[in-house]
């Protein structure tokens, strides 16, 4: 509701599950291969060019998996360089 159709950044592997990554993947969300090193943050910045050139906002979760509420796992790096690299603002948000 508050965002106009957002390219959400997730995991490669819930992009490549049968049907639903289907559907995702056409919606535009854009999958990263956490293990993927260097060329899994190529793929990501390309992906997000895309979506940034389409007027679409980018959303991500730096935790990069859920956790048990009142754990706070380490922030992943790559969604600074994200932001970074495409010049856009960051707005942080917490959910309980």
């Amino acid at each position: 509701m508050l965002l106009d159709e957002p390219a959400v950044v997730l995991k490669r592997e819930l992009a490549d599950l049968p049907g639903w990554g289907f559907v995702a993947r056409r919606y535009g969300v854009i999958p990263v291969d956490r293990a993927g090193g260097a060329k899994a943050l190529r793929r990501m910045l390309k992906a997000g060019e895309a979506a940034v050139a389409a007027g679409r906002p980018i959303v991500i979760f730096p935790e990069g998996t859920r956790v048990a509420p009142g754990t706070q796992p380490p922030l992943q790096a790559g969604f600074a360089g994200l932001y970074r690299a495409l010049k856009l603002p960051v707005v942080p948000i917490a959910l309980d």
